[in-house]
């Protein structure tokens, strides 16, 4: 009956594998700091996701301002991926060769509306009635930097990690991977609590309309919070 034993040792993060990997490094023989370069890959990934979805529900007519903040975060983030590949590059020999998505193949000019996906092929807003779709990117949407073409063991595949001496990277990828869902899950459980609360303490318990506004503003804001952390959940 070891299906109803219940786990109490608590689910290992990603911080924690990354902490593990520093700890033993000279034990299992991987070069120093290679598991914090593949947790910082994954967060880049987190990063793009986070950003599309955001980008998606802001329009072309919206404020400058709000137009302004997700250009401003698109462009740090696509200089944190060249620092990424760059310090693979240089550290552990990680070649950016991993047949890699190029802006062409998003859009016909590379332009930052393609790389978005806003010509029309996004989804509807999650949060209407009618929509049917669960707000996830897909592979292309995405991608908005490039985080598809990674070099990530995922992405260079085993015979280019072989070949570089890499081949024991993917077993830490998947300790990384498997700490990343477990946060990911963390991120969900504490934005559905976080939902039942509003609802029980104030959607329902709301008298006036500004009360109610106020609170299915809230509601609106985890939902987007839920999206987010189940489109990851979905990467992992």
């Amino acid at each position: 009956m070891d299906v109803f034993k219940v786990q109490m040792k608590k689910a290992p993060t990603v911080h924690a594998v990354e902490l593990e990997l520093l700890e033993n490094t000279s034990n299992v023989g991987i070069q120093l700091g290679i598991g914090s370069w593949l947790a910082q890959g994954l967060w880049l990934e987190e990063a793009s996701i986070t950003l599309w979805i955001d980008r998606h529900h802001v329009s072309a007519h919206a404020p400058e301002l709000k137009r302004l903040a997700i250009a401003r975060r698109m462009e740090r983030l696509s200089s944190e991926r060249s620092a990424f590949i760059a310090d693979g590059a240089v550290d552990f020999g990680v070649q950016h060769e991993v047949g890699g998505i190029s802006p062409a193949e998003h859009g016909r000019d590379g332009s930052m509306d393609d790389l978005f996906g806003i010509s029309g092929e996004c989804a509807s807003d999650p949060d209407e009635p009618n929509d049917s779709t669960d707000g996830s990117p897909t592979a292309d949407a995405a991608d908005l930097v490039g985080s598809m073409s990674l070099p990530l063991p995922s992405n260079l595949g085993i015979n280019q990690c072989i070949a570089s001496g890499l081949d024991s990277i993917w077993e830490i990828k998947l300790k990384l991977r498997i700490g990343q869902a477990n946060d990911t899950l963390h991120g969900l459980w504490l934005a559905l609590v976080d939902k039942a609360v509003v609802f029980q303490n104030t959607v329902w318990q709301a008298k006036s309309y500004a009360m109610k506004m106020q609170a299915w503003d809230m509601i609106h804001t985890i939902n987007g919070a839920v999206r987010k952390q189940a489109a990851i959940y979905k990467q992992c």
